[in-house]
């Protein structure tokens, strides 16, 4: 775990506490599918760049979408869009990010 960003609130009244971390090589994902419809990658970069970033084009599902992705033909919005824009600015802070550990070896 490289830290914890601020709780950020959802429309449903929870807050989300999102915890940075960093991976080595290939990650084998277990998704809860109650919880997560699909995961795919996003280059860093992709997402430090301000210009990724697009004002809502409408609503899903009638809930307002204020900032989106759109990368690879994948569309990224409320809470995880937040989470992302907040990830962006917390880095935006940070001098430099450590390596990630070796594949297999835990962070010191």
């Amino acid at each position: 775990v490289a830290g914890f960003l601020s709780p950020i609130p959802t429309l449903s009244g929870y807050a989300v506490t999102p915890v940075v971390g960093l991976l080595a090589g290939e990650t084998q994902l277990d998704l809860d599918r109650t919880e997560v419809e699909s995961a795919f990658e996003v280059p860093l970069g992709y997402l430090l760049d301000p210009a990724s970033q697009h004002h809502g084009s409408g609503d899903e599902d009638r809930v307002a979408v204020p900032f989106e992705f759109h990368f690879d033909g994948q569309h990224i919005w409320g809470v995880t869009a937040s989470i992302l824009i907040a990830l962006r600015e917390a880095l935006g802070e940070a001098p430099d990010l450590p390596p990630p550990p070796a594949a297999g070896r835990p962070r010191p």
